[in-house]
């Protein structure tokens, strides 16, 4: 059986991209975010703006895009 592309996609690749176009044209937000070192507190702070904003994602949803998202940026260097 053929792998299919969709299994790898998140199930709510709208809600992240709705996030991130929120926060890319939100420079408050981006400071907001930024000064946030520690790993759980950032995922808790982007779930929490992604909240206020009524877009619905998961803790599990941002994770795994954050992870694919780091893995394309180490693969750049290959």
């Amino acid at each position: 059986m053929p792998n299919n592309p969709a299994t790898t996609i998140p199930v709510n690749l709208t809600a992240i991209q709705q996030l991130r176009k929120l926060v890319l044209s939100d420079p408050d937000q981006q400071e907001r975010l930024r000064v946030i070192a520690d790993h759980d507190a950032f995922v808790s702070a982007v779930l929490e703006v992604a909240k206020e904003h009524g877009i619905d994602l998961t803790s599990h949803e941002l994770e795994q895009e954050m992870n694919t998202a780091h893995r394309a940026w180490l693969l750049r260097w290959l």
